[in-house]
């Protein structure tokens, strides 16, 4: 297989390293000639305020997304605020992927994991009271201030929403209304005469410029590649390589989707053996990708999330008639199917790898032992921890993620962990599962876990 050397973004980023060696400053951002930043202030405390309640309050950070969107664990500790940003609108990175893109997420969550204080503030223009949410009703409009200091004082508090724009990240978008709206032009319009990130005529150093690879999902699972000349194939890894594979959709989750193809010898132990990929779509429709059984071509980016790999920057449309446009190459196809006992996907086993974005069916007769279910700002997750009907010493995952209902026998959605526990919690009533693994890696590497990915009712069988 021919592999591509990235030239232009080795030039792009030795430009970029040469030009700003001599501007960065000690904090790690641009020495700009007005620090926007320093001059905006946050003029009112918030102790003992509760942003679900007011709109404004101490949170604490869950995770980053990307440049402009992050979640945030409330003051209660337990529910997860998903939090899109006022005011910017970064180049995108995770279904998407654009220039600078990267560099704008890894500039918001650093900062975000640095800082010991973090507050969110609404503003509404209607004098209303209490968060915001923006036009998809699933995450809050807010304006995210941070302390390098525990309950940092207000006057120390930096708006890490002006500081992306001042840092060329992002334009200023949508703020007119706001009372922070003349510090964002200004820092706008700064970022754009010092020629900085999105401004500047030169490449992003982290973005793949180059055309995409053919490549199967073998070698992805694998994380091998056979390079030119070569006669043995060698370790690599995918993440951030543009491919092109084919492969059958095996389950829809959503608008997302797992494509699988079976290899006859495969690379790991010379025997057959199924391989899949998680398709993040970025919440968009793509008619190909949602009907078991279609084998479809995908062009994207393969994308490392929690451990996972997945392909991003995929599209889709009726008329297109561009190559990276997916295919549908046929229809009607049967899933490989893989059969697993419970110890087998163990929660922490090192052969749930062997399963990893693969459609599983557990052979083994399961029940709940204890199930968690978080309140998000679009609805809840749910987690359930599962054993084996006759050993009770498996110890599996079943993950049900928001917007993905779980309902029970009549057809009623689940959403208090009473019911889901009454639901699935019952030795009396087993049940056998079908779901897609996919694998959770803590941000601090401190575990990995394997967990079965529910995608629908037709998952859960109960056994008579």
């Amino acid at each position: 297989m021919k592999i591509f050397k990235h030239f232009f973004i080795f030039l792009g980023a030795l430009v970029l390293s040469l030009g700003a060696s001599a501007t960065l400053a000690a904090c790690g951002g641009t020495s700009h000639a007005v620090d926007y930043v320093a001059q905006t202030a946050l003029t009112k405390e918030y102790s003992g305020s509760d942003f679900l309640t007011t709109g404004f309050g101490q949170v604490t950070l869950k995770t980053g997304i990307d440049g402009d969107t992050s979640h945030f664990y409330a003051a209660n500790g337990t529910t997860i605020i998903k939090g899109r940003y006022n005011g910017i609108d970064t180049p995108e990175s995770t279904g998407q992927l654009q220039p600078w893109g990267k560099a704008a997420s890894h500039f918001t969550t650093g900062k975000l994991e640095a800082a010991k204080t973090i507050v969110l503030e609404t503003e509404n223009s209607t004098g209303k009271v209490g968060p915001k949410k923006d036009s998809t009703g699933t995450r809050y409009l807010v304006f995210v201030w941070i302390g390098d200091t525990a309950n940092a004082p207000i006057a120390s508090m930096k708006l890490l929403n002006l500081w992306i724009v001042q840092e060329g990240y992002s334009s200023a978008k949508g703020i007119s209304d706001s009372k922070y709206q003349e510090a964002f032009t200004d820092a706008d319009l700064q970022a754009q005469s010092e020629q900085i990130h999105i401004w500047s005529p030169d490449p992003d150093p982290d973005y793949n410029y180059s055309d995409p690879v053919e490549c199967d999902l073998q070698l992805i699972g694998e994380k091998k590649i056979m390079a030119s000349g070569a006669t043995e194939y060698s370790d690599f890894d995918w993440d951030g390589s543009k491919v092109t594979v084919t492969g059958i959709v095996a389950r829809v989750r959503g608008t997302d989707c797992w494509i699988e193809r079976s290899f006859k010898n495969a690379l790991s132990d010379n025997a057959d053996k199924v391989y899949g990929l998680y398709v993040f779509t970025m919440y968009k429709s793509y008619v190909p990708l949602l009907h078991t059984g279609n084998e479809v071509q995908c062009t994207g980016t393969i994308s490392s999330y929690a451990g996972n790999y997945q392909m991003v920057d995929v599209y889709w449309s009726l008329t297109s008639k561009d190559p990276d446009n997916i295919q549908i190459i046929s229809t009607g196809n049967p899933v490989p199917e893989v059969n697993v006992t419970a110890k087998q996907i163990t929660r922490n086993s090192t052969s749930g790898k062997d399963y990893l974005n693969v459609l599983v069916n557990v052979t083994d007769a399961l029940y709940g032992t204890g199930c968690k279910v978080t309140t998000t700002t679009s609805g809840f997750t749910i987690g359930v921890y599962l054993t084996d009907l006759a050993t009770s010493t498996a110890d599996c995952y079943l993950y049900i993620e928001d917007q993905i209902y779980l309902k029970d026998g009549e057809g009623n959605r689940l959403t208090t962990q009473d019911e889901v526990k009454a639901f699935l919690c019952n030795k009396n009533k087993p049940f056998k599962v079908s779901a897609p693994i996919s694998e959770f890696t803590a941000e601090d590497e401190s575990y990995t876990n394997y967990d079965l990915c529910y995608c629908s009712s037709s998952d859960i069988s109960f056994v008579s």
